[in-house]
């Protein structure tokens, strides 16, 4: 119903879902790897895909031989994490919480 109102819902509910199995995946010590490193409409040519139809999420999963403890992109020094405080807002936007 969602959908009929703000057209995107289908996408921000596949990311849920993509979400839950990301979360059980690693419960059962499976590692999940979401790829954004590709061209889409590569992987549509190879894959068959309808250009109408979009891509949500390249995922890898396997067994692995480790999990890290936290992000592989703070872990490889690619990108760190940002502080919460610059991320949660109250109110408005820019709004910094208040404590």
């Amino acid at each position: 119903m969602g959908a009929r109102t703000i057209p995107r819902m289908d996408a921000f509910s596949t990311v849920c879902a993509v979400q839950n199995l990301w979360l059980a995946a690693r419960a059962e010590g499976v590692g999940v790897g979401w790829v954004s490193i590709f061209h889409e409409r590569d992987i549509k040519q190879v894959l068959g895909i309808p250009d109408h139809i979009e891509i949500i999420a390249w995922l890898c999963l396997g067994y692995v031989d480790k999990l890290y403890s936290e992000p592989e992109l703070a872990v490889k020094g690619w990108r760190q994490r940002l502080p919460l405080e610059e991320l949660v807002f109250e109110d408005a936007w820019g709004t910094l919480r208040a404590e």
